[in-house]
């Protein structure tokens, strides 16, 4: 009778441990660094096999060469990113780096070249305010396509001309001169003012001048039917002819 009733009593305290069980392999994600098995008011744990690891994110045990595959891979990725991104970063600032250089540098030879000069005595003059532009060398580099040698009009003993299309769809024969001695700079602003205000029919205009670069460039107005030189040395076959 007693050993009846005590059977009983396990019977019904075993039920109500499998009623109130809690599962601490779900309640407690990476209690074990293994395999976590459930047991009734408990749990135990297994160490993973050979050659596999214990994932804490998927609590299974992972094969360690897929591991090592998707561990490079995210490596491979962030390693590339920041290469990637180093390099644009440095791209960028030598850019900067060499547009800062060519402004000081322009800024130089204007400087250099009296462009400050050039400025007081457009000012002071309101005719030539209205003829004589300073042209910048970035807008005479995009007029040749930076100097193009197929926009060569010709040579002369003072330096290159070259065709070019400013802005407002203008042509303009641009001369490049070799060089100016640094005492005959202020004559040739003062030139250069004096000549951009005559406007007669048979003289070529001078538009204005760069003094952004090293040597002075003038800016003409282009001539449809060639140089001097081309229509006496070739005549009639020319096209054109003189009175």
């Amino acid at each position: 009778m007693i050993v009846t009733f005590f059977r009983a009593l396990s019977f019904v305290a075993l039920h109500l441990n499998m009623v109130t069980d809690i599962d601490e392999c779900q309640q407690t994600p990476g209690i074990c660094v293994g395999i976590c098995h459930n047991t009734i008011g408990s749990f135990t744990c297994t160490k993973c096999p050979g050659h596999t690891v214990y994932d804490a994110k998927t609590m299974h045990c992972t094969s360690t060469p897929k591991r090592n595959l998707i561990l490079g891979i995210i490596f491979g990725l962030c390693c590339g990113f920041g290469i990637k991104l180093f390099g644009l970063s440095a791209l960028v600032l030598i850019q900067r780096w060499k547009r800062d250089t060519q402004k000081k540098l322009r800024r130089k030879y204007f400087q250099k070249n009296q462009g400050i000069l050039l400025e007081q005595l457009i000012l002071s003059d309101e005719s030539a305010s209205d003829k004589t532009r300073i042209f910048s060398l970035e807008e005479l580099e995009k007029a040749t396509n930076d100097f193009d040698p197929t926009r060569i009009l010709g040579h002369g003993g003072h330096g290159t001309v070259y065709k070019g299309i400013l802005s407002d769809q203008r042509v303009v024969a641009i001369k490049k001169s070799k060089a100016i001695k640094d005492g005959e700079i202020s004559e040739f602003i003062n030139e250069v003012a004096i000549l951009s205000q005559i406007n007669q029919r048979n003289i070529v205009r001078l538009f204005g001048c760069c003094l952004e670069s090293e040597v002075p460039l003038l800016v003409y107005g282009f001539i449809t039917h060639g140089s001097l030189h081309q229509i006496l040395h070739a005549g009639s076959s020319s096209g054109f002819s003189l009175s």
